[in-house]
């Protein structure tokens, strides 16, 4: 008698964790869907068919720029410009700069 009780009350618990969890999981899934775009609006992408990529400056804070074509993979040349706004203190291009002193330490021995 007594295990058949406790039996009973065993299969209670587990039945209450499982619809606990599969009522939070329909939470979750309502929640993700509620939060979806709908299907009519446009998603803009300011993602362009061309691209730049700034190479690692030179002493004097210049970075070589190139383009790149995500159409047909083609590298353009940019020029040289500033790396860095003239007005900043520390700039990404002297933490550059330290970081690749910092690599070439055993090079100039």
């Amino acid at each position: 008698m007594r295990s058949s009780r406790r039996l009973g009350r065993l299969l209670r618990a587990h039945v209450r964790i499982v619809s606990g969890l599969a009522a939070g999981a329909v939470l979750a899934v309502a929640i993700g869907i509620a939060w979806l775009p709908s299907p009519g609006s446009p998603v803009r992408s300011s993602i362009g068919p061309e691209g730049t990529i700034r190479l690692a400056p030179d002493p004097h804070k210049q970075c070589q720029r190139l383009g790149f074509d995500n159409r047909n993979g083609e590298f353009r040349d940019r020029g040289v410009s500033a790396c860095e706004p003239a007005d900043a203190d520390t700039t990404a291009v002297d933490r550059m700069q330290a970081v690749r002193a910092w690599f070439n330490r055993g090079a100039a021995r």
